[in-house]
């Protein structure tokens, strides 16, 4: 008995300590320190290599780290052991819907859409059989209606959030994410409402549940009261970038300019600070030509926020409208300098190259070609287009390496391979000129190049392969000017009729 006593002794010990560390392991995964509960919960496991709840902690703070593999082998040793473990099975769903998302963002275009849904349906399964052990597992039913919205199937989500409110009928994450569901997904303004505006008694700056609202107000036809829900969230939050832009979604698609420029102005009243009350105002001035005080708008937005790519952006498109490309091209350099991937910018700084060029203003075209390059050094066009520029120069060798970049950056650019070809011509090097247009008419049957083709074949009179050059040119397309008169002429040279 004294032997049986120890052994019960031991047994309640070896559940005591790990309980105590378990609950400290679980309040760090709360507070999101998963190096510390990740420490915590492999403490335990090396005097209790068989608790499962330690197993289950770990996997979900090696989740909470990122390492997907090794909470996935973690949970899968628990579930081994415990097929129904429902925290095992939760992180088990989280992995799974991690790699999901992973392979949806990583897909190709002709990535068949079955094999995403597949990894989704995965995940959901694991969040069902979670929910269906433990149906009071709040963050099972919330991941499980996350999964489903993926899946589209919006009633089954709206099912999930519905019954986290049964359990906990004041969760305001549930509330907010059914009042989603209701209003972006089924479509039905009037059973949003409640939900949101429950979410927001609880949290009254809730900003995604304030703007749902006035999503689904603006659903049921009352477009006064959405107005009023942005301008609550603009008047704490002056500088919201996605209230402005539903805002200004509202406006813009009627065209209601007055409406928004009213709304902007009385909110520049009380925030003379926020750059984006400034910028909207002055894209309402912009939308309607009125350029000067766009400009003003703009100017008063930059001064307050300098890494604000979109202003400089607009403030080009100001500035080019009204043939001032020196500061236009001032501000598209700050906006594609500060944001790279802004291409309206580099679309505007090319445009203003472009400009330059055709106005012979080559060395402000060159100029802006150049800076252009050093924001995206791998756009082939720019570099096509600076080699154009440096040809109408008369400068042949930087056109030649300019095009040079451009064909290496883009080889199956047919019309680039050409115009390669027409810069060697350009320098004498008839034999390198020849080698590009063979290239251009071998990658699309580029017909310029079979013309070049043929008109250096004239040169070195070679009039039987300029004459089938030119012919297999006029059989695609007879009214090309230049190649019907190079073609009788090539005739002529032979000693041929031409034909009547």
């Amino acid at each position: 008995m004294i032997f049986d006593v120890s052994v019960t002794v031991l047994t309640v010990l070896s559940f005591v300590v790990p309980r105590g560390s378990l609950d400290d392991g679980r309040a760090l995964l709360a507070a999101q320190k998963f190096d510390d509960a990740k420490r915590t919960f492999e403490s335990v496991l090396v005097d209790h290599p068989d608790d499962l709840d330690a197993g289950a902690g770990l996997g979900r703070a090696l989740y909470g780290l990122g390492d997907l593999d090794d909470a996935q082998t973690a949970v899968e040793a628990v579930l081994a052991k415990s097929p129904r473990h429902a925290e095992a099975r939760f992180v088990l769903g989280l992995t799974t819907m991690a790699r999901a998302d992973a392979f949806r963002e990583s897909a190709s275009e002709t990535t068949p859409g079955s094999l995403i849904r597949a990894r989704y349906e995965d995940a959901c399964r694991c969040f069902e059989a979670v929910v269906e052990a433990d149906p009071t597992m709040i963050d099972a039913w919330m991941k499980l209606g996350e999964a489903r919205i993926l899946l589209e199937d919006f009633a089954g989500a709206a099912s999930a959030y519905a019954s986290v409110l049964a359990t906990m009928p004041g969760d305001v994450e549930a509330h907010t994410r059914l009042g989603e569901v209701y209003c972006r997904y089924l479509h039905d303004g009037s059973r949003a409402v409640p939900h949101l505006e429950a979410a927001l008694v609880a949290a009254p700056t809730r900003l995604d549940a304030r703007r749902l609202l006035a999503e689904a107000r603006l659903a049921e036809g009352h477009e006064a009261e959405a107005v009023a829900e942005y301008r609550r969230i603009l008047d704490g939050q002056p500088d919201d970038e996605e209230t402005w832009n539903a805002l200004w979604a509202l406006y813009g698609a009627k065209r209601q300019y007055d409406e928004a420029r009213t709304t902007c102005n009385e909110i520049v009243a009380k925030n003379p600070t926020s750059a984006w009350a400034h910028y909207q105002l002055g894209y309402v001035e912009f939308s309607e030509k009125k350029l000067p005080r766009a400009i003003d708008e703009f100017q008063k937005a930059v001064e307050l926020n300098p890494q604000f790519d979109a202003l400089h952006r607009l403030l080009g498109d100001c500035f080019l409208a009204q043939n001032d490309s020196t500061n236009a091209t001032s501000h598209y350099l700050a906006a594609v300098r500060i944001n790279p991937r802004n291409d309206e910018a580099f679309i505007g700084l090319v445009t203003v190259a472009r400009q330059h060029a055709s106005d012979k203003r080559y060395d402000s075209a060159v100029d802006a070609f150049q800076h252009a390059i050093k924001v995206r050094p791998t756009d082939a066009v720019t570099h096509a287009n600076l080699a154009l520029t440096y040809k109408d120069m008369g400068r042949t060798d930087d056109a030649v390496r300019s095009y040079q970049k451009a064909v290496e950056l883009a080889p199956m650019d047919s019309q680039t391979m050409n115009d390669l070809g027409l810069a060697y011509e350009a320098k004498r090097d008839d034999e390198t000129a020849m080698e590009c247009y063979r290239k251009a008419r071998a990658i699309d049957g580029n017909l310029d190049a079979m013309e070049n083709m043929g008109a250096l074949f004239m040169r070195r009179g070679d009039w039987a392969s300029a004459m089938a050059e030119l012919k297999a040119v006029l059989m695609q397309d007879p009214k090309r000017d230049r190649s019907t008169h190079l073609y009788s002429e090539s005739r002529r040279a032979a000693g041929e009729k031409s034909p009547q």
